[in-house]
């Protein structure tokens, strides 16, 4: 509404405007809707790609308290793990494109969706299961490569940096957040001109008169991809993507990390996973969870 109307001036305006919007069935609507969607991105896009994530990658090596030299053996199993979440991802990006697109429509086109879960029931049966994943290359680029980037640079660095709060008094959490948001701006920086630009390429450079990809996705990311500058492919970035895929990676890095930083949990159940904190329980203490000098006895002489 603020886009269409002057902005409210004072209290007293602000107070009336949030009020009166507030009571809007237009209002209730689409918020209920977009809560339905956000509940459903968390249990099943970030919970399918975390849970993957961790199936896949749990107890690679058992560094005690080192750093992971051979890092580069999780390349395959992160993109795998991003890989067969994606279609999770994919799915509810398409149901919220139709369900918004059916607004759009004249009255005598409408399904008539009533909410965004509605239209996540109504759509498989009414349309076919197809229909949520036909044309959808760009989506999928989003959906793999996205959490792919995200998911490694944020491991690796915790790995990296873990020594800060090794050997000095640095606490975890600004380690963490630091590398959830570089990760995050990685990914989303990776995948914003073949998730966004080319599928405007593809979709809305042919209402304009030029069509040189023929409606295919893979020749238009080919392009951008080889092109001498891709940095021009980048046009409103933060505002029309950044800020609306951050918040779902970061959450997805910090899943695997934060829910410990205030859980203490036993020595021995934690030795011989790697140092990741996607997969390392940190304690309050700033350090790991275990200690691999505690609580060994051999022979009933303690170490």
């Amino acid at each position: 509404m603020l886009q269409h109307y002057e902005p409210p001036i004072g209290y007293n305006q602000w107070s009336t405007f949030i009020r009166e919007t507030r009571n809007l069935e237009s209002f209730r609507n689409g918020l209920r809707s977009r809560m339905q969607l956000g509940v459903a991105t968390g249990a099943l896009s970030i919970g399918s790609q975390l849970a993957v994530f961790r199936h896949f990658n749990s107890g690679w090596s058992a560094n005690f308290g080192g750093f992971e030299y051979s890092f580069y053996r999780k390349l395959v199993t992160i993109f795998l793990s991003a890989a067969v979440s994606s279609p999770t991802g994919v799915l509810l990006d398409m149901t919220t494109r139709a369900y918004y697109a059916d607004k759009t429509f004249p009255k005598e086109l409408q399904k008539g969706y009533k909410s965004w879960f509605d239209a996540f029931k109504r759509i498989p049966f009414e349309e076919g299961p197809y229909y949520l994943f036909k044309g959808t290359f760009p989506l999928f680029v989003k959906h793999t490569i996205g959490p792919f980037t995200a998911f490694f640079c944020y491991d690796f660095l915790i790995d990296k940096l873990s020594v800060l709060w090794r050997t000095t008094n640095m606490p975890v959490l600004p380690l963490v957040l630091f590398a959830a948001t570089f990760g995050t701006y990685l990914g989303a920086a990776f995948t914003y001109p073949f998730a966004v630009t080319v599928r405007e390429m593809v979709d809305l450079w042919p209402k304009k008169g030029a069509d040189p990809f023929n409606g295919n996705y893979r020749k238009a990311s080919v392009y951008v991809w080889f092109h001498q500058n891709i940095l021009s492919f980048y046009p409103g970035f933060f505002k029309r993507y950044f800020w609306h895929i951050a918040p779902q990676y970061l959450l997805a890095d910090l899943g695997g990390s934060l829910r410990f930083y205030w859980v203490r949990s036993s020595a021995s159940s934690n030795i011989g996973e790697s140092t990741s904190s996607l997969e390392l329980e940190i304690t309050p203490t700033k350090t790991p969870s275990y200690d691999p000098y505690q609580d060994l006895s051999f022979n009933n002489i303690t170490l």
